[in-house]
């Protein structure tokens, strides 16, 4: 098992540092399920949906007492990072470790996992490739993952300057663009030879609140890559006004963002859309929701 140290010093179970860095940038320094105006209270019942490794339910259990948290993740490696996780840093919190996904029905369902990228782990591989922006040059995305690596303090700054200089110099972008296609051809191979078909069993929120005698959710995370309408279809209409706030990650396929706005909208939320900052989620074609019941 890796274990990584954020830059808080807690020591986690991960998959991989980059990751772990990633994860802890979003979650704890830049707070991303934590803006326009959504709020958590002491003793307050959180769905974690797509918890990965736990790192949000951590977050949670540090910064509030006496929480519930249902934490959804079905591959069975990041489940058992996320118990571990749980176990080591959420001590003040009761938190149910559920290990399958959420949609809009119950059964079974095979999902890719990539132990390289695990948080790309997914049931609709098709709609997350169809998010991606189409036509966008190659020198939009070295600037977009240089950028990126920067603010993971994974590339130094003079080292980022000289790759974006560059690419403002004809044979060097020549250079540049060849060793990132490189780069990312092995990424692609390296996915093919890896990638794992997983058959994970899957409920519906509805069903877990009944099961789980859940009479108010205070807070409903969603980030499963491409899946999160399912998942929000698995809510009974009777079900609605028992949940407070959500945040979505959507991929924009299919006119996604729109259908959710809608559809919390239509049920009393108040949405509010944004994107992080990530400039390679920009051109995955991803958007966080938020809706809020006033």
């Amino acid at each position: 098992m890796l274990t990584a140290v954020l830059p808080n010093k807690l020591v986690i179970a991960a998959v991989s540092k980059l990751e772990a860095a990633a994860l802890y940038r979003e979650i704890f320094e830049t707070q991303t399920y934590m803006k326009h105006g959504i709020q958590v209270a002491d003793g307050d019942c959180i769905f974690d949906v797509g918890a990965n490794i736990g790192l949000f339910t951590v977050y949670l259990a540090k910064a509030y007492r006496n929480l519930t948290v249902f934490a959804f993740e079905p591959i069975p490696a990041l489940s058992a990072l996320l118990r571990k996780n749980v176990s080591m840093h959420a001590a003040g919190a009761t938190v149910a470790i559920c290990r399958h996904g959420l949609s809009n029905r119950s059964g079974t369902v095979p999902f890719a996992y990539d132990r390289f990228a695990s948080f790309s782990s997914t049931m609709r591989g098709v709609d997350v490739e169809q998010s991606v922006l189409k036509d966008v040059s190659l020198d939009t995305w070295i600037r977009a993952s240089v950028r990126d690596l920067q603010q993971l303090a994974l590339l130094p700054d003079w080292l980022a300057r000289m790759i974006c200089w560059g690419l403002t110099i004809p044979i060097l972008k020549v250079g540049i663009g060849l060793l990132w296609r490189c780069v990312f051809t092995f990424i692609d191979v390296r996915k093919r030879l890896f990638l794992r078909r997983i058959v994970c069993p899957i409920q519906t929120v509805s069903e877990i609140m009944r099961q789980r005698h859940v009479e108010a959710v205070d807070l409903m995370k969603i980030d499963v890559e491409g899946s999160e309408l399912d998942v929000v279809r698995g809510i009974d209409e009777q079900d609605w006004p028992k949940i407070k706030q959500f945040v979505v990650e959507v991929h924009d396929v299919d006119g996604r963002v729109e259908t959710l706005q809608a559809l919390f909208e239509l049920h009393g939320y108040r949405t509010i859309l944004d994107r992080e900052d990530w400039e390679i989620l920009r051109l995955l074609g991803i958007y966080t929701l938020y809706a809020i019941r006033p």
